[in-house]
């Protein structure tokens, strides 16, 4: 089974607070769906417990154990699905386990509904439906659309796609026009998807989202607003900053424990300092070293204070076989750039690996004498 803690924002917290229990369990739903989207199944059983600071402890059963090394994967997974239903602005992940469960325990298998994640802010924040713009309505439905897609024959009009693809399948013509079908072709809306949910989450912030209601050259360069902002400012930043940071050793500010959504910004320079942050891009550092990919190093470290990209650079495999540093990497596949912009970096060549080599033993165990 999988253990995972959602936790909200100060500024959402104090929306989730108005809400009922039962309202609560509801949006609930929601995460647990984006679970099952991000292990591509159907868990056999799941329960929720809602704390008094509104934290959801969702545990999903049915999903075989993973190892730890695997739990940066799935984390990232489950932040991708929360950024694709507009939610990463409002919610962050505070913990993820998993663990092996005797077959006596599993419950009966339960089917997941399929939620329309604006619909259900709309219900349980109040928007006012008067408030909606036109095209976020779906003409089958006549409700806020969750899942954008539109036909090919006319792309003005998008309709909810289940919707659509029901009534193309049952009456074979365009909804609107009532023009007869043939060929069918019809294409998810990925761009009205994003602004929907940015339109939510703005007026559930007590944000201005008019910006999100019609479809401005701006919005599209901006990649749909507040959903960009996180994925764009934010990327790997999906673990919420430590609480406890300074007893690891961390320098995180005070002011940075908290995230919120009036400076995404400078949460994203907090979380840069967190733990998570380094090891995740101390992971992807040692690939690039490997294989020899230098300006991926350079996206990855550029920008960082020097204390944490030199930290980043010397963090080595937590595989206790390995335990290789990026620079280890680079020198034991010939690659000399890498190992010189690691360097810049403050690699350092004294680190020991699983095997007690440094990379300086490395360096000198495959350069090359040439004879006399």
């Amino acid at each position: 089974m999988i253990e995972i803690t959602f936790s909200p924002t100060p500024e959402f917290a104090t929306k989730l607070h108005l809400l009922t229990q039962e309202q609560k369990s509801t949006f609930g739903g929601i995460l647990f769906n984006v679970i099952a989207e991000a292990f591509n199944l159907t868990p056999t059983g799941y329960s929720i417990t809602i704390n008094a600071k509104d934290d959801f402890a969702l545990v999903a059963k049915g999903i075989a154990p993973f190892s730890a090394a695997s739990s940066d994967f799935y984390t990232q997974q489950i932040a991708n699905k929360l950024t694709n239903q507009g939610l990463r602005q409002i919610l962050f992940i505070s913990s993820i386990a998993s663990r092996a469960e005797p077959q006596d325990r599993l419950l009966a298998p339960d089917v997941l509904a399929t939620y329309n994640v604006p619909e259900i802010m709309q219900r349980l924040f109040k928007i006012p439906d008067s408030a909606l713009p036109d095209d976020f309505r779906c003409p089958i439905t006549k409700t806020i659309i969750g899942d954008p897609a539109y036909l090919t024959s006319n792309i003005m009009v998008n309709y909810e796609y289940v919707a659509l693809a029901r009534w193309v399948k049952e009456q074979r013509t365009d909804p609107t026009t009532r023009a007869s079908i043939s060929a069918p072709g019809i294409v998810k809306n990925d761009i009205l998807r994003r602004r929907i949910a940015s339109y939510c989450i703005a007026h559930v912030l007590g944000l201005d989202p008019e910006p999100f209601s019609q479809p401005t050259k701006e919005a599209a360069v901006s990649t749909e607003g507040i959903i960009a902002t996180t994925t764009t400012l934010a990327p790997l930043t999906f673990f919420a900053p430590k609480q406890d940071a300074a007893a690891t050793g961390d320098p995180l500010p005070t002011s940075a424990t908290t995230p919120t959504s009036s400076s995404m910004y400078a949460n994203y320079e907090a979380c840069k300092l967190g733990e998570e942050f380094c090891v995740l891009t101390a992971k992807a550092v040692r690939r690039a070293a490997s294989e020899n990919k230098n300006k991926i190093i350079v996206n990855l470290l550029q920008g960082l204070p020097s204390e944490i990209a030199t930290k980043i650079v010397n963090l080595q495999d937590e595989n206790l076989a390995s335990q290789k540093t990026a620079l280890h990497h680079a020198v034991k596949n010939g690659h000399k750039e890498a190992q010189e912009l690691l360097q810049q970096y403050g690699a350092k060549n004294d680190i020991k690996d699983a095997q007690g080599q440094t990379a300086h033993d490395l360096l000198t165990s495959t350069t090359v004498v040439p004879a006399i």
